[in-house]
């Protein structure tokens, strides 16, 4: 199945407000998603709802349908979900305890035992973020002593553990130097060829560096979805050129 998560007419409100309106979207497998828009235009909402965080919040109301590999993720259990679809959030979530314990921690929530089979996944994992090499001499330390970057390469790292099939990141880099950005952008494409990836970013820039697709939402609506060399190339919604231009945002 080519399309690994697909919105049929998606509505979500908090209260009275309407953060979401009818979103149809299909999310190909093995591609990266940049989400794009103003602030407030529902972009994290949509990222809560994929992996159900939305319905933690009181007045959150949700409608329409989310399919995840073909079934409703209402059919699906919350645990599973939630390990199927894993959340990288804005600001680096490293847990008070040590680098290795951070990694320990979602592999033993999900049932891996075994001092060398948590070894090895570890070791895997912080390889294939590229962050092994600077701290395999330091697994004891604590996490929040590393750098910005190298925190938010820890907490992919974490979610990667428990083998997600797809990947939501809400603005990764907003917090981070040129340098750390461009690591994490590289990661990102490398983890495209084993997780479909969907990113929410303001960064412009980055949408075209990274992105397979690039959609466009403002004020709850998805306005616009294409292959981004086209997307950028030629808009078709003359909101979405305005904003592309730099007119509002």
């Amino acid at each position: 199945m080519k399309d690994h998560l697909i919105l049929k007419d998606l509505s979500v409100a908090l209260g009275d407000a309407e953060i979401l309106r009818k979103v149809n979207l299909a999310i190909s497998r093995y591609k990266i998603l940049a989400v794009i828009g103003p602030s407030g235009c529902g972009k994290t909402t949509l990222l809560r709802t994929i992996n159900r965080l939305i319905e933690e919040e009181k007045q959150a109301r949700v409608s329409g349908e989310i399919l995840f590999k073909g079934k409703s993720i209402h059919q699906i259990p919350l645990a599973k979900l939630r390990k199927d679809i894993g959340l990288v959030f804005q600001q680096p979530t490293p847990f008070p305890m040590s680098i290795y314990d951070n990694l320990a921690y979602a592999l033993k929530y999900h049932g891996v035992r075994g001092k060398d089979n948590l070894d090895k996944i570890i070791e895997a994992k912080l390889k294939l973020c590229g962050l092994y090499e600077e701290v395999k001499d330091h697994l004891t330390m604590s996490a929040l002593k590393l750098s910005g970057g190298q925190q938010q390469r820890l907490s992919i790292a974490r979610s990667l553990c428990v083998e997600p099939e797809v990947l939501l990141m809400d603005e990764p880099c907003s917090s981070l130097d040129i340098h750390n950005t461009k690591i994490i952008e590289d990661l990102i494409v490398k983890l495209s060829e084993q997780y479909t990836i969907v990113i929410v970013t303001h960064n412009l820039q980055q949408a075209r560096r990274i992105a397979d697709y690039t959609a466009f939402f403002l004020e709850g609506k998805l306005m616009e979805m294409n292959n981004t060399e086209a997307f950028f190339a030629n808009p078709q919604e003359e909101e979405t050129k305005q904003y592309l231009q730099g007119l509002f945002g």
